[in-house]
């Protein structure tokens, strides 16, 4: 059995900014109060249009601003699979995807691998896909595979920490990541190479990257 994870983005809300801007909005309201008690209304008219002005302009300043930190933000996605229906082997993975920065295109990754049989082990295997608004793949990195014995036998359960590294301009184009865990006996390896290598064409025709795409 096989499983994917899918995982965007999410949008979060600025406090700061809200904050800020009420805090504005009440100066403005307090100004307003005191010109009409002391008559001076139409004389403030102009000041109390140049701080609405200025709230609202600074309200589209900080938007674009969190946008902008919003769309390099990293990239993060975790899947807990059951390689069989039973649930007594399973695999667990963690990904971030760094998309600016010194380590912008830097995949890291912890896979968990446990086998709760007691005389059998088995290998799984995890490969991620990164893909972009229109779900269309823009990289995917290579399979790893990782072996447990059964609970009688040995090692029945392996953490391990893996990483990969895309060109920026992968690493940006991404926008969420597709983790894939399976079974990845000797028999089926060559089958998900197969596909691994089907989806790196995939990604090359949306960005070529030299070194990588041939």
């Amino acid at each position: 059995m096989s499983n994917v994870s899918m995982s965007k983005n999410g949008q979060e809300s600025n406090n700061s900014h809200v904050g800020s801007k009420l805090m504005k909005t009440g100066v403005i309201a307090v100004l307003g109060a005191v010109m009409a008690m002391t008559g001076c209304v139409v004389e403030g008219g102009e000041e109390l249009d140049a701080l609405s002005a200025e709230a609202e302009q600074g309200e589209v300043e900080t938007t674009g601003e969190a946008e902008q930190a919003l769309d390099a933000s990293p990239l993060n996605a975790e899947l807990h699979t059951k390689i069989t229906d039973s649930g007594a082997r399973t695999m667990f993975t963690r990904a971030t995807l760094q998309r600016s920065g010194a380590y912008a295109g830097q995949l890291y990754a912890r896979t968990v691998t446990s086998n709760a049989v007691k005389l059998t082990g088995f290998t799984g295997g995890v490969f991620i896909v990164l893909r972009n608004d229109d779900g269309a793949v823009v990289g995917v990195s290579g399979l790893h595979t990782y072996g447990v014995d059964g609970t009688w036998v040995g090692t029945y359960r392996r953490d391990e920490i893996w990483i990969e590294n895309f060109d920026p301009q992968v690493a940006a184009a991404a926008t969420w990541l597709e983790i894939v865990q399976q079974r990845a006996s000797s028999d089926r390896i060559p089958a998900i190479l197969a596909t691994i290598g089907q989806l790196k064409q995939q990604g090359c025709q949306i960005i070529n990257v030299p070194g990588v795409c041939s």
